[in-house]
């Protein structure tokens, strides 16, 4: 289904030039990118986003859905680098090349609760990704968001930090008792006792309530007890 097997299958009419050469109308910038994948199976291309767009465009193109997914990653249109998006994959136990659908991001849709509701209730397991400044870190709600105003004790729900003011590596912070997701039309993903967020701002106390940070940084991970919400993704 590539534009490569239409050329050679005879779906789209060649027209060499008089060397036997045939031009594609293509800008051949990051071409090479693409041809040394298609030689060795491995995608090298430069971190640089605009890159990383133009050759995924080219990808579309020419239809090459492994490029295609390797470009677009795990957690499509997401703040996370690749590595990090790899890593809450293994922290549920779905297959390491899983991708998720974007379902809500606060800088598109807004940072209001109730388009939060609109988009994300009732759609099943779901991950928070929260970035408040430089600091990256969310949760992972098993079950779906409602608006009903109930908190669920749920095993299995945990919170996560990927960058945080104390330089740790990316690690979960897992459930213990109490009260867990927190439904309500008045708050965005919210997990009660541990991280609460209201549309621009947000809230988290580990030291008490379902979560406790074995690490002992506690709110440090998030830039403080209270902080502000730059960009909301539900995955």
């Amino acid at each position: 289904n590539t534009y490569f097997g239409a050329m050679f299958s005879g779906m789209i009419e060649l027209k060499p030039d008089k060397d036997g050469r045939i031009f594609i109308d293509r800008d051949g910038t990051h071409f090479r990118y693409i041809l040394n994948y298609l030689r060795n199976g491995e995608l090298l291309v430069p971190e640089d986003k605009l890159v990383r767009k133009e050759l995924l465009v080219e990808a579309q193109f020419y239809g090459l859905q492994d490029i295609i997914d390797l470009l677009s990653g795990l957690f499509p249109d997401s703040m996370l680098l690749p590595e990090h998006q790899g890593l809450l994959n293994s922290w549920v136990g779905v297959p390491a090349g899983q991708r998720w659908r974007l379902l809500y991001k606060g800088t598109r849709d807004s940072l209001l609760p109730l388009v939060f509701h609109e988009k994300c209730d009732n759609k099943g397991p779901t991950y928070t990704i929260v970035r408040s400044g430089v600091n990256v870190f969310g949760g992972y709600n098993p079950n779906s968001w409602k608006r009903d105003g109930t908190s669920t004790p749920v095993i299995g729900t945990f919170l996560f930090t990927i960058v945080n003011p104390v330089g740790a590596n990316p690690y979960t912070i897992g459930y213990s008792s109490g009260s867990g997701p927190y439904n309500h039309d008045t708050h965005g993903p919210s997990f009660y006792g541990g991280l609460m967020l209201a549309g621009t701002q947000g809230s988290s106390n580990l030291r008490c309530g379902a979560y406790y940070d074995s690490h002992g940084y506690q709110e440090k991970l998030f830039g403080g007890a209270n902080f502000v919400v730059s960009e909301i993704e539900v995955y």
